[in-house]
């Protein structure tokens, strides 16, 4: 198919539709047939709201019902749609921005007829400057959340069940400093978590706060021109997910400009693409924004004030693909644009636009054909295909890649590293990532194809580039950037057909390019100064400069402005002065001057492993390439980024902030409470501050650990999945639904798993570990050590010491060795046998339930709960302890101990099969046979018979009926009661019988 192009598909201009002037919001509202679009008019021009469904072989939109409405304007706030369901079922087309006692509302149906006015809150006063609303669930209870015009924070009315509304609570913790008021607000759901979006002007930023049960918000992230991101004045914002990522797509107006910021799963911000309006594109004083995702593919609409649209679609790794422009012209409605919708088909995206000045909607279309999938590679070398019908979007990642398109077009992402990129039979569009490594693109077909350089690190013109034709097509080099063209004939490509196919579509500030930090005005022109081989002194200018020493040792001097100094080879010397400097480094012996208390945050990009240390008035550090380097911060705040390679970054005493990237990364942030950024690849996180923030992309490869020198919980971090604690300190690990490995260290641990089937491992000390639900592995090592497999089929290993083993089940499997000293004991709420389990000498019957226990080969202690039991011993000399209940003891070979530590009452009378006088013994605790003495049982305190034969007996035993009696008063008037039943009718003395 042909290139994405706007076409204008018609303008609804229909004779006596009085819903067509003055429209201040467009919202795109599902329906059974299709999307359907909702628009209002301002007061001044007739309050009304209509309904229009899709009409694609006309105009591009039908009326489908209107209804005028009661309502006065509020200042400085225009009528906008909210669409919310109160009983699930139901639809209310609620207004801001409309005076009166309340929003105002109507009811909608599946036809899309607006039906009777009514007030979407009742019986409830709402403020009428209400600007934004979102209805937020959270479990069963729902909340509303507003934003007055000129408040710079929340309003919170949770809804009763009956529909109305509880007391405003006025949310202070949402309000941002300096900033005149909320212009914007949205909502989005991770992982179950909603999270509320806010704009705002004045102290312009863009806010994300947490949702909790009780209608609580939490900031979970905030970004604004102090943070990198050049965005000015009113902010707006819709979120969109592409491959798996959540992102907020923002526009600042005074700044002219679109951004991407990606949302984690805790609600943390980072900060991925940033454009400004230019001459090819129409969004400046940007203030309007659309969003609509087809097949997994996401596509943005923007406008601003200078009459036209911009359409972008957003790439896998949060970066802006700029497709095409449509400017106004006499038969449409794009002049002084008030509000964008957009709706989608299977083959094409429409934007539909209100005018401030004109009446009418104008419809445009961007034909896409069929939409294919969204493929994306790892961080190694692939091989991807297209194959697949439809438009697919190819991300090669990191890794040296060979990426393939289809029959039907695609996009092809060729990510970092050295790439490979084949066009093919449909119109393609090959995207190019700034890597610094030499890319090639193969079967290009310059009448249809379309290179996009426009991610390479400060390039903003054509001039910039060191274009070559060759025999076979071109070449293309910016500074380290290096692309190899063939073409598909085989044929050269000449300079001025690549030049006019537009290969920079729009100049991007990324979040790391030193241009972000200069707040909204477009970048500066920057200087450009190239040494030689010799031993080369440059200075720049008083602006930009763009400095590269090349072969020699150099000597650069930036001087103020932003610069760039690349020493190249050799030993070089670079010396920033006021701005935010970027250094180049490839060699240990270049040195970095800068000067202290110099304006500006300056940077020092490496090939070689590097400390900051060593250079006290720096602040960020990024390694370059795919070695395996290291970084270390020095005391200020830095932000240390990996390579591609397996990197150690350490900050030291700022609070640092540490970006890992692809490969198997080590990050320490050091005493600070630091910023800990994974991503692909299995990282370690060195964790030493209560304050240390942990964020891993969800769903990212690899196996991750946290080693923390403070109790920790990876439940607040949802893709860790192992915890190691450091040191000899008591500390605490918890798990989260992942299947967990947590270590503990020498100290004595509660380690936790939660859901997933974890590893638990104790380490020194004396231990308790848990393992929570799933399939879960306990391992005690040294120590005293509990373990307690809890649900699930667990494995259990106790280790040196004296250890014991809650079990819940049968199938729970516990290790034991000879070599391994220690008594170990078993607490069990099943019947249990622990001649299944070598080395171990206990068993506790728990709970109330009515069990039976067994023993080994050991000398083991076998106790029962209070159910009725039966405990049996088996060739050591077993101890015996039945509790409460009725129990049957059987000691089995050797010298047995029965233990009574009940009182007596009828209720417990012990069973017992075995009994050898002589050799057994029945030990009574005195605390229940009270008055006698320790020791074995006097001849005088013991009768046989029936009955006691004088005062001095407390035990009587019935050689008939092999019962045993204790009577507390011997002849006395205290009645006797039955202690046990001994069925072999033994010949029991009181020599038998010993008291404890």
């Amino acid at each position: 198919m042909a290139e994405v192009r706007l076409t204008h598909l018609g303008t609804e201009r229909a004779a006596g539709d009085t819903w067509l002037e003055g429209i201040t919001d467009l919202v795109v509202e599902p329906g059974p047939d299709g999307p359907r679009i909702l628009s209002v008019t301002r007061p001044g021009n007739g309050l009304g709201l209509a309904v229009w469904g899709l009409d694609t072989a006309g105009d591009g939109l039908d009326l489908v019902s209107s209804k005028p409405l009661a309502g006065a304007a509020v200042t400085g706030v225009e009528p906008a749609i909210e669409v919310v369901s109160f009983d699930g079922e139901s639809e209310v087309v609620t207004l801001t921005g409309v005076g009166g006692n309340g929003l105002t509302g109507v009811t909608i149906d599946d036809a899309g007829t607006l039906g009777a006015s009514t007030r979407s809150f009742a019986a409830t006063a709402l403020p009428s400057g209400l600007s934004e609303i979102e209805l937020v669930e959270v479990g069963t209870r729902r909340f509303v959340f507003g934003a007055v015009h000129g408040s710079d924070g929340l309003d919170r009315w949770q809804i009763g069940a009956d529909g109305t509304l509880g007391d405003r609570v006025t949310l202070s913790s949402t309000a941002i400093g300096g900033a005149t008021g909320m212009t914007s607000l949205g909502q989005v759901r991770i992982d179950g978590t909603p999270y509320l979006l806010a704009g705002f002007d004045g102290a312009t930023a863009f806010a994300v706060y947490s949702v909790g049960p009780n209608g609580t918000v939490t900031q979970t992230g905030r970004l604004d021109v102090t943070s990198g991101l050049g965005i000015a004045g009113a902010v707006q914002v819709q979120t969109t997910t592409v491959a798996g990522v959540t992102y907020a797509v923002l526009t600042g107006a005074t700044s002219n400009s679109l951004s991407v910021v990606e949302i984690t799963a805790t609600g943390a911000l980072v900060a991925h693409d940033h454009v400004i309006d230019d001459l090819g594109t129409r969004f400046a004083n940007a203030a309007h924004l659309a969003i609509t995702e087809v097949n997994g593919q996401s596509f943005i609409a923007v406008s601003g004030s200078d009459d036209g649209v911009s359409l972008f679609q957003l790439l896998p790794g949060g970066y802006l693909l700029l497709l095409d422009t449509m400017a106004d012209s006499a038969d449409m409605t794009l002049d002084a644009i008030t509000a964008l919708a957009m709706t989608a088909t299977a083959e094409a995206v429409q934007i539909h636009v209100a005018s401030g000045t004109e009446a009418g909607i104008t419809t445009l279309e961007a034909t896409l054909g069929p939409l294919g999938a969204t493929i994306l590679g790892s961080r190694g070398a692939d091989t991807l295909s297209g194959a697949a019908a439809g438009r697919n979007v190819i991300d090669g990642g990191a890794g040296n890649d060979r990426i393939e398109a289809g029959t039907d077009g695609a996009v092809l992402l060729d990510g970092t590293g050295t790439d490979t990129l084949i066009g093919g039979a449909g119109t393609d569009i090959f995207v190019l990532s700034p890597d610094g490594m030499r890319d090639v693109i193969t079967g290009f077909d310059i009448a249809n194809d379309r290179i996009d350089l426009s991610l390479w690190p400060m390039l903003r013109s054509v001039s910039q580039l060191t274009i070559t034709e060759t025999a076979t097509g071109a070449t293309i080099t910016f500074g380290r950037e290096s692309l190899t063209i063939v073409s598909r004939d085989g044929r050269p490509i000449g300079v001025a057909a690549l030049v006019a196919d537009g290969i920079i579509s729009i100049a991007h500030y990324l979040p790391e390019d030193p241009d972000d930090t200069t707040g909204p005005a477009p970048a500066p022109s920057v200087s450009e100064v190239l040494g030689d081989d010799l031993a080369n002194r440059i200075e720049g200018s008083s602006g930009a400069d763009r400095l590269d020493g090349r072969g020699g040792d150099d000597t650069l001097f930036g001087g103020p402005g932003n610069d760039i100094l690349i020493g190249g080879t050799g030993a070089d010397r670079m010396v920033g002065g006021n701005g935010s400097d970027r250094y180049w480094v490839d060699a240990p012996g270049d040195v970095i001057v800068e000067r202290a208390g110099a304006p500006g945050t300056d940077t020092v990009m490496s090939s070689i492993t590097y400390r900051l240390n060593n250079f006290a008035d720096v602040e960020n550090l990024t390694l370059t390439g795919t070695r395996d380097l290291n970084g270390f911060g020095n005391a200020l705040a830095n932000v240390i980024t990996g390579n591609d390679g397996n990197n150690r970054l350490e900050g030291c005493l700022g609070n640092d902030t540490l970006i890992g990237g692809d490969g198997n990364d080590t990050l320490g942030g050091g005493p600070g409470a630091d910023r800990m950024v994974g991503g692909n690849g299995s990282d370690r996180y060195w964790v030493d501050n209560p304050g240390d923030q942990i964020i891993e992309q969800a769903g990212a490869p690899g196996t991750d650990t946290v080693l923390s020198s403070i109790t920790y919980r990876l439940n607040n971090i949802a893709d860790i999945e192992n915890l190691t604690l450091t040191g000899t300190r008591n500390l605490n690990g918890f798990g989260n639904a992942l299947a967990n490995v947590i270590t503990g260290n020498d100290g004595d641990n509660y380690l936790a798993g939660r859901d997933g089937d974890d590893t638990l491992i104790g380490g020194g000390g004396n231990d308790s570990l848990f393992g929570g639900a799933g399939n879960d592995r306990l391992f005690g090592g040294a120590g005293n050590d509990t373990l307690i497999g809890g649900d699930g089929v667990d494995r259990m290993v106790g280790g040196t010491g004296s250890d014991q083993f809650v079990v819940d089940t049968t199938d729970d499997v516990i290790v034991e060795a000879p070599r391994w000293r220690g008594t170990d004991t078993i607490l069990s709420s099943v019947t249990y046998r622990l001649n299944n389990v070598a080395h171990i000498e206990n068993l506790t019957l728990t709970g109330a339930v009515d069990l039976d226990g067994f023993g080994n080969a050991l000398a083991n202690v076998l106790t029962g709960n209070a159910g009725d039991n039966r405990l049996e011993g088996c060739r050591g000399n077993d101890t015996l302890i039945g509790g409460d209940g009725n129990d049957t003891l059987a000691g089995g070979s050797g010298a047995d101990a029965f233990v009574f530590d009940e009182r007596p009452d009828g209720a417990n009378v012990d069973t017992i099969l075995d009994f050898e006088p002589g050799r057994d013994r029945l030990m009574l605790r005195m605390a229940v046979f009270t008055g006698i003495g320790a020791g074995r049982l006097g001849n005088a305190l013991f009768a046989e018979g029936t009955e006691a034969q004088d005062a001095n007996d407390r035990f009587f035993y019935d050689h008939n009926s092999g019962e045993l009696w204790y009577d507390p008063d011997g002849t006395g008037d205290i009645r006797a009661q039955l202690v046990a039943e001994f069925t072999t009718h033994p010949d029991l003395h009181a020599a038998d019988i010993f008291l404890l």
